[in-house]
This record gives structure tokens, sequence and C-alpha cells, in this order.
């Protein structure tokens, strides 16, 4: 359902949620690459930035450039990876605050 709320977002695309089926339901919420991602990565890295560090830095530790390509795929389907994204801006915010909560904070 996309609609207006006082004429400011359109929901849920406006914010960073997908209108259709979430790539959760076919794939775990991959927190250990979620993890490796924002520790290595500034607050404030620019969606190529994050993107270069994937394949380039291989930040994701992952043993070849398909599978580096297929999380980064995953990762930005479900999380966005986008600072404009206001989701994603979210969880970057709030993942440094209690790592207990970082789990929780995956699943949405």
């Amino acid at each position: 359902m996309n609609r207006r709320i006082s004429g400011v977002h359109s929901f849920p695309e406006d914010l960073g949620f997908m209108d259709s089926a979430s790539a959760h339901a076919g794939r775990t919420i991959m927190f250990n690459e979620l993890s490796l991602l924002l520790k290595v990565t500034p607050h404030n890295s620019s969606f190529d930035d994050i993107h270069r560090r994937v394949y380039s830095d291989n930040i994701l530790q992952k043993s070849s450039v398909s599978g580096r390509k297929k999380s980064f795929y995953h990762l930005k389907l479900s999380y966005g990876l986008d600072i404009q994204v206001s989701v994603f801006r979210a969880l970057r915010f709030l993942w440094d605050f209690d790592a207990g909560e970082r789990q929780m904070l995956g699943l949405c």
C-alpha cells in the first residue's frame, strides 16, 4: 500500500521499505555480514563508498567475487545501504547504542 501521510512521505518506499515480498523471506538477516559492514565503514559512508569497500576491499571476507556480489545484492535489498534512505540511516544511527539489540535492529 502506498499512501501519503501529511503530504510528506509515501509509505513504505520513500522511507526505504519494500512494497513487495521482503528479502528476509528467502534469506537470513545476514547479521554477520551486516555487522562487518557497519564495523568497518564510517557512519557517513555513501552508497558508492560501501559498494567499493565490499567489492574492492572485500570487507565481507568472501572467498570469491561472486560471493561479494551476491552478499552485496542481498544486503542492499534488505537494508538499502544508503545513508540517504531513512531506514538505513536509522539503523546506522542506532547500531552502536546497544550491541545486545543489534539482531533486533537487523530485523527491521
